[in-house]
């Protein structure tokens, strides 16, 4: 990060970072015909201001991501417009698709595509619904379903770091269905023949 004292310039982090920003610098002070000295001070200057005044914490790289843009003649508040916009944007997209993926799951729908942000949460926790649903269910304990990581990757194709978190954070929720019917991990076994997607309607 950069760091302003009267005329002294400082770049905060490890000497490889500090060495690469001063090359950066040189190149584009040389690409824009610009007195190196001056545009580093000039950039420098802006950008500690702007820091101040919006809370920036970027890294040596991200901040000469933006000098370089400035360098092209763009001013600051221009990028700052552009990124908020288009950052807004996409968030309310996400959100709006997320919502139609919502209502297409409570319906017994699925057909919204699965890179939306959040949709692999909604997908697992309709699963693990689903079999805390049909375990209520049965009264043989034969035909109930002990809730896996790999049984719920099984039912939704998410990836299986998603479903670990699903379950870490609802794990106790997870627990108390278990106690309630006395499951335990060795009530999945010996069902051959028998598969969970089968049985368990999501």
């Amino acid at each position: 990060m950069a760091d302003i004292k009267g005329d002294s310039v400082q770049i905060k982090g490890n000497k490889s970072e500090t060495f690469e920003a001063i090359v950066k610098f040189k190149e584009i002070a040389r690409d824009t015909k610009q007195d190196f000295g001056t545009l580093f001070i000039a950039m420098l200057n802006a950008y500690q201001s702007a820091q101040n005044q919006n809370g920036f914490d970027l890294t040596v790289d991200e901040e000469l991501e933006v000098m370089e843009a400035v360098a092209t003649g763009v001013t600051r508040s221009e990028l700052l417009k552009t990124g908020l916009l288009a950052q807004s944007r996409k968030v309310k997209s996400q959100a709006g698709k997320l919502e139609a993926l919502k209502a297409s799951i409570a319906g017994g729908q699925d057909n919204v595509s699965t890179t939306i942000k959040g949709s692999a949460d909604l997908r697992i926790d309709r699963a693990v619904r689903s079999v805390f649903a049909h375990n209520d269910c049965q009264s043989d304990i034969g035909n109930q379903w002990f809730i896996t990581a790999t049984a719920i990757q099984k039912m939704t194709n998410c990836n299986m770091p998603a479903i670990k978190a699903y379950m870490s954070s609802n794990q106790s929720q997870i627990d108390s269905h278990h106690n309630k019917h006395g499951l335990t991990p060795d009530t999945n076994r010996g069902r051959k023949g028998r598969s969970i997607m089968e049985e368990v309607v999501v």
